[in-house]
């Protein structure tokens, strides 16, 4: 994933089969400690 500035990043998956999927991100600075997770529920159709 690429920094895209304060809270935001920017990535591609390329997914191969049609489904539900979930994504989960945990990111992590170890300059500042600072940590944070997010989830997004997506579907490929």
């Amino acid at each position: 994933m690429n920094y895209m500035g304060p809270s935001a990043f920017q990535g591609e998956a390329v997914v191969k089969k049609e489904g539900q999927y979930e994504i989960i991100i945990y990111a992590y600075d170890p300059q500042t400690g600072n940590t944070g997770v997010d989830k997004v529920k997506v579907a490929v159709q």
